[in-house]
C-alpha cells in the first residue's frame, strides 16, 4: 500500500533513526560511535528486509529504506549495485505517484547524478531534460529545484561531449 500525504523526500535524516531505533544494543553502539561503510550497509539491508516484511515491496516506507541502502552501497564502494536500486526506486515512485509528482522528478535527478558518476551521461541526458521539462512547467524556470536540474543538465551534456 502507497501512503498518500505530503511525506517528502527531506525528511529521510529523521527516517534513518526511526528506521534503526528497534535494532537493539549493537546497532545502538554503533550509530553512537560511528560505524563503517559495511556495518552501516548491514543495519540498511536489514531494516530493508523488515520493511518489505511488515509493509510490503511497493509502501512508501520500504521504498525510502531501499534509499537508505543505495546511500550506504555507495558508501561501501558498490555503486553499480546502488544504480541497480535507485532505478528500481524511480520504476516504483513512477507506478505509485507518477511521471510530473515531485518526489518522483527528484528521483530522477538523483538518478541521473548517480549515472554520471558511473560515467554513463549519456543515459542521464533524458531523465534530466524530462525533469527540467516537468519542473518548468510545474515549478517554474526560476525555481531553485529548476535552476539544479538545469545545472545537472549542463554537466550531463558537458560530460557526454567528453566522453
Amino acid at each position: 500500500m502507497w501512503w498518500p500525504g505530503t511525506y517528502t523526500w527531506a525528511r529521510r535524516p529523521s527516517l534513518w533513526s526511526r528506521l534503526t531505533k528497534g535494532l537493539g544494543e549493537r546497532g545502538e553502539r554503533l550509530l553512537s560511535k560511528g560505524m563503517t561503510p559495511e556495518q552501516s550497509l548491514e543495519i540498511a539491508q536489514r531494516v530493508l528486509v523488515e520493511a518489505v516484511q511488515k509493509h510490503g515491496p511497493d509502501d512508501r516506507f520500504t521504498v525510502n529504506a531501499m534509499w537508505e541502502v543505495a546511500q550506504r552501497l555507495d558508501h561501501a564502494g558498490r555503486q553499480g549495485e546502488a544504480l541497480i536500486l535507485r532505478q528500481q526506486i524511480v520504476e516504483r515512485m513512477r507506478a505509485h505517484l507518477g511521471e510530473e509528482d515531485l518526489e518522483t522528478l527528484s528521483a530522477e535527478q538523483r538518478l541521473a547524478a548517480s549515472l554520471m558518476k558511473n560515467h554513463r551521461s549519456p543515459e542521464a541526458r533524458p531523465l534530466l531534460e524530462h525533469v527540467v521539462r516537468q519542473r518548468t512547467r510545474l515549478l517554474g524556470c526560476d525555481h531553485p529545484q529548476t535552476v539544479s536540474a538545469m545545472q545537472w543538465l549542463d554537466r550531463a551534456q558537458g560530460q557526454a561531449g567528453d566522453q
